[in-house]
């Protein structure tokens, strides 16, 4: 579990944040403190300003221990007058940036954006007049996380149902963090009793320790009693992001990072979300739009993402060497779902193309009963031999997992070719080289080995 290190009382005006204090090799980035409000007496009212260089600003919310793991969600550049910062300023994305063009309201915001000054902001600030008119911001709000913590000695039980009488599902592993999906109060002959949803199951929530997002109701990971839910846009956690720019800033190439609130205000330590839990981050998503926009399968882009997290401090890997933290690696990298003929006929294609030396050589050896014939009949949209069904009886049972099941539906409509389950509506020759296919898929560095072999 993660630990918030450092504090805004520890925090001097124009002191310069050594790499490490936000944990291991964090900040990676130069940054220092500009402003420091202590909070009041209540502990609410704090905030700290930190000066980042523009092409660096994105590195800020995934890196500071307050933003790092939290559930962020933006609200937009409310403090800025959309006229005034027009004729100010002007901002574009990031230098090779993926703009999504599909969103419903508004543009893809970035922290890094490139802002520049028109010639009215170059006389504003010759004049040394409206130096303090914020032009450009882009605002966050934390939206609260439910996570628990295994304070305990022994590991606590799941079930697969909110009962105690329910099938054991697994375990939660001593000083683990655990995130909670769905609480659930039942009660019976007079007593009550919380249940939570984990991944893996339903556990018991006075067996483990809250250690979410203070709400502003009072309650840690659950509404107070006395809660009545009058603010729901704002019920969750008190911590804000804050990125603005001026005009000083600007010419400078700077942005201002303010950090006002805290998670919780009872003393307590926060727990942030789970490794597995976590979404990835901004950098990544581009990481992974480029791949997508190279053709690059999602197996392959899972690999470089996983090579490049241990060139990274403080990333956590498995016994295999597979990176654990999802902001880093994400579990599923975008790829369009393939249709029910493209599962079909995919490895086939491949194949046929001389796309995988491996497929070649078990596709020539299984084209003697008319198979080139059948690969070109799927590829054109014709329809699937009719003795298909006489062929599925005599098809040898393939391996999943430990035991052997007889595949007998066909692959359904926008499933990946890794999950399909080779049906009898396939002519032999297919199968075959489906079946080798739908193994070797998930081996990506022996499939990387027979491309280096490629000729």
């Amino acid at each position: 579990m993660e630990t918030p290190r450092g504090a805004p009382r520890a925090l001097v005006p124009g002191q310069v944040v050594k790499v490490g204090a936000w944990g291991a090799g964090r900040p990676s980035f130069p940054c220092s403190v500009e402003n420091v409000a202590l909070p009041g007496p209540d502990g609410r009212g704090g905030k700290v300003s930190f000066l980042v260089r523009e092409e660096f600003a994105d590195r800020f919310r995934r890196e500071h221990p307050d933003c790092r793991g939290a559930r962020l969600l933006a609200i937009g550049n409310s403090r800025v007058h959309s006229k005034e910062a027009a004729r100010l300023v002007t901002a574009q994305p990031p230098r090779g940036a993926i703009v999504s063009s599909a969103r419903k309201r508004g543009s893809e915001r970035f922290e890094n954006e490139q802002v520049q000054l028109t010639d009215d902001g170059r006389e504003q600030l010759v004049a040394r007049t409206r130096l303090k008119l914020i032009v450009w911001a882009l605002d966050f709000r934390c939206g609260g996380i439910d996570t628990y913590v295994n304070t305990s000695d022994a590991p606590i039980t799941l079930y697969a149902s909110p009962s105690q009488s329910a099938k054991r599902s697994g375990t939660v592993a001593p000083d683990s963090t655990v995130l909670a999906l769905e609480t659930k109060t039942l009660s019976s002959s007079g007593t009550s009793e919380t249940w939570i949803r984990l991944r893996r199951g339903w556990v018991v929530a006075d067996t483990l320790s809250a250690a979410g997002c203070q709400r502003q109701c009072g309650g840690f990971c659950a509404c107070a009693t006395t809660c009545t839910q009058q603010v729901k846009a704002r019920h969750g956690c008190d911590l804000r992001l804050l990125f603005d720019r001026t005009l000083p800033l600007v010419d400078r190439g700077l942005v201002r990072a303010t950090v006002s609130g805290k998670h919780r205000y009872d003393g307590s330590t926060w727990a942030p979300l789970p490794l597995e839990e976590r979404p990835m981050t901004v950098a990544v998503k581009q990481e992974v739009l480029a791949a997508t926009a190279r053709k690059q399968t999602a197996k392959m882009t899972q690999l470089a993402l996983n090579l490049a997290a241990e060139q990274k401090r403080g990333v956590s890997f498995d016994p295999r060497g597979a990176c654990l933290d999802r902001a880093e690696v994400p579990k599923q990298c975008a790829q369009p779902p393939l249709t029910s003929r493209e599962c079909a006929s995919d490895s086939v294609l491949r194949a046929v193309q001389g796309e995988d030396p491996e497929a070649d050589g078990q596709f020539e050896a299984a084209g003697d009963d008319g198979g080139w014939e059948e690969a070109w009949r799927v590829r054109s949209g014709g329809p699937p031999r009719a003795d298909g069904a006489a062929e599925a009886a005599r098809l040898p049972l393939l391996p999943q997992g430990r035991q052997h099941r007889r595949p007998l539906q066909p692959p359904r409509c926008g499933q990946r070719l890794n999950r399909t389950r080779l049906g009898p509506h396939l002519p032999r020759c297919q199968r075959r080289v489906l079946a080798d296919d739908h193994l070797r898929r998930g081996l990506p560095q022996r499939r990387r080995t027979l491309r280096a072999q490629r000729p």
